[in-house]
């Protein structure tokens, strides 16, 4: 992403923070004291506009998705440790195996 597209995106964030402090520490209605999360922080406002930001700036230079996969596991999952012991694998193999699937999927190496 540019440097312009960088400094716009922020550009309104850095007003909307101004406006809540203005608003916040105005002397007639008192509301306490200010704390905006980093974009760092997972969940946050600004983290999830900024993800928000970077899939439509993806889309906009790659097109939109043909397909959408997503894969939620978890490695005390009864399937996994059963498979785990039968094949005698670390979990760093399987997540190479779903890795290799993914990209194969995609048509990547």
């Amino acid at each position: 992403m540019s440097e312009k597209g960088t400094d716009q995106r922020f550009g309104a964030i850095n007003a909307v923070s101004v406006n809540r402090f203005r608003r916040i520490t105005n002397r007639k209605n008192p509301l306490g004291k200010i704390f905006l999360l980093p974009y760092t922080y997972p969940g946050g406002q600004a983290y999830m506009q900024r993800k928000f930001l970077d899939a439509m700036a993806i889309t906009s230079r790659d097109g939109a998705p043909s397909f959408f996969i997503t894969f939620t596991g978890n490695s005390t999952w009864h399937e996994v440790l059963h498979e785990r012991k039968h094949e005698k694998q670390s979990l760093t193999e399987l997540y190479d195996k779903l890795d290799k699937l993914k990209n194969d999927l995609k048509g990547t190496r």
